[in-house]
């Protein structure tokens, strides 16, 4: 190997990495973005779940079903935590 060939390879790795990188940047914030909204879902989840509990006229199944997805992300959301 000459010092071209050398060279060609540590800018072809260099070029690698940075590409690398930027994915890896991109991915960060799509996961940031992801977290946001996913504990802005389950500030709407809790508000429902509030509501539901002061209504008369919802059926119970329904109260019952909003309690089972406050809790489940509830779960997600301390995983997310953590």
């Amino acid at each position: 190997m000459n010092e071209n060939e050398i060279y060609e390879l540590g800018m072809r790795l260099k070029n690698k990495y940075d590409d690398l990188q930027i994915k890896e940047s991109n991915l960060n914030e799509e996961n940031l973005q992801l977290k946001k909204n996913l504990l802005s879902l389950y500030g709407y989840i809790r508000i429902m779940d509030n509501m539901c509990d002061e209504a008369i006229d919802i059926p119970e199944e329904i109260k019952i079903l909003v309690s089972v997805v406050r809790s489940f992300s509830s779960s997600v959301c301390e995983d997310l935590i953590n």
